[in-house]
């Protein structure tokens, strides 16, 4: 039922943009997990909210939590995710919604903040980088 409402809206749009994190597969968690684990090594317990919401702006952060070695969080925090984003899942109805897309000949591009070698491995996992005229990262 929900596809069917997605593909309703989209009608009159010839292109759609989609994002990669939290959108079409479900990494969030990975990256939640990722940034924590580097600033509990360091001793500073958040909860998922106050990281969750240092998304985007996360070196920022870092540096008002009191962190002199943003750049060494950081790469600990990318390292974490590279090594569990591999096992990530789509979203159930991904395939079906691109599929969808697809025959109602709509032009879809993923745009992300994620660097093309962490998705690029996902894409081919999961069969889907042939539903993309152009992938933005």
């Amino acid at each position: 039922m929900r596809l069917s409402i997605l593909i309703i809206t989209v009608s009159n749009y010839e292109y759609i943009l989609l994002d990669w994190d939290g959108n079409l597969a479900k990494t969030l968690d990975i990256w939640l997990d990722a940034c924590k684990e580097p600033l509990e090594k360091r001793g500073l317990k958040l909860s998922d909210e106050e990281v969750a919401s240092s998304f985007g702006a996360f070196a920022k952060h870092i540096k008002q939590w009191g962190f002199d070695d943003i750049e060494a969080i950081i790469d600990e925090a990318d390292m974490i995710a590279k090594q569990k984003l591999p096992n990530v899942e789509l979203y159930p109805e991904t395939l079906e919604v691109l599929e969808s897309l697809q025959a109602a000949g709509k032009k879809l591009a993923l745009i992300t903040t994620s660097p093309h070698e962490n998705i690029k491995p996902m894409l081919d996992k999961y069969n889907i980088g042939q539903f993309f005229m152009t992938i933005v990262g």
